[in-house]
């Protein structure tokens, strides 16, 4: 049973004076965006003294930076689902980077030539690129609980990655791109899933899949409440 929760407020709502008040939507309550909101439960439940150690989201939030930062600021271990079109950097290319060249000799015209930055020397990829590029063998056959038609079986690669923002800005968090895929047309790329974990390099492959997958008693409390 959750410990915390907040009614989320689409914007469209959030800005429809009429609709607020035909709803009884308190003044004070304004558009949020769902990262925002997560990160705000989660200093709840620190405040509240809640034990955990890990916070798990599918790419919904995920996705969403302002929650990735909140958390990498607050020293807390995520696993978060995220797009296939989500940008890192495969931290290989990163240390392998040669570090900043020096810049062109400046010809006395114009603005003095720069030396190409980390963003331009090593430009982000797609994680399913990036997962697209490891060997075969990297694919290992993992069941990860017991379902009710048995165990829970697919194939996993993981990479370790930096993430990227905006515009393809260098973030210096390094972590576990992770992939999924089903064992029947495993290259059928929309049956593929996404992960990014970060603090949680101490886990086995076997653990960090558990991790990942914990998500399902959620899935599983809302069929529960909606009876």
């Amino acid at each position: 049973w959750p410990v915390t929760a907040r009614l989320y407020l689409p914007q469209g709502w959030g800005e429809d004076r009429q609709r607020r008040q035909k709803a009884h939507v308190p003044e004070s309550v304004g558009f949020e965006t769902k990262g925002g909101i997560a990160l705000n439960l989660v200093d709840r439940a620190r405040q509240a003294e809640v034990p955990f150690s890990v916070v798990v989201a599918d790419a919904g939030y995920g996705d969403q930076p302002v929650l990735l930062d909140g958390l990498t600021t607050r020293g807390t271990a995520y696993v978060v689902g995220v797009s296939r079109t989500t940008h890192f950097r495969f931290k290989e290319w990163v240390d392998n980077d040669s570090g900043d060249p020096a810049p062109p000799p400046y010809q006395g015209k114009g603005r003095p030539p720069k030396s190409p930055s980390l963003e331009e020397r090593v430009p982000g990829r797609e994680g399913q690129e990036i997962i697209a590029g490891l060997p075969a063998e990297a694919w290992q056959l993992v069941a990860w609980r017991q379902g009710n038609r048995g165990p829970m079986v697919k194939e996993f690669a993981r990479a370790r990655v930096y993430r990227t923002g905006l515009r393809g800005k260098h973030i210096p968090v390094v972590g576990w791109l992770l992939a999924e895929r089903p064992l029947t047309n495993p290259e059928d790329l929309n049956q593929r899933k996404y992960y990014f974990a970060w603090q949680l390099e101490h886990l086995t492959l076997d653990e960090l899949i558990g991790l990942a997958h914990v998500r399902w008693v959620i899935e599983r409390f809302y069929q529960d409440a909606k009876g």
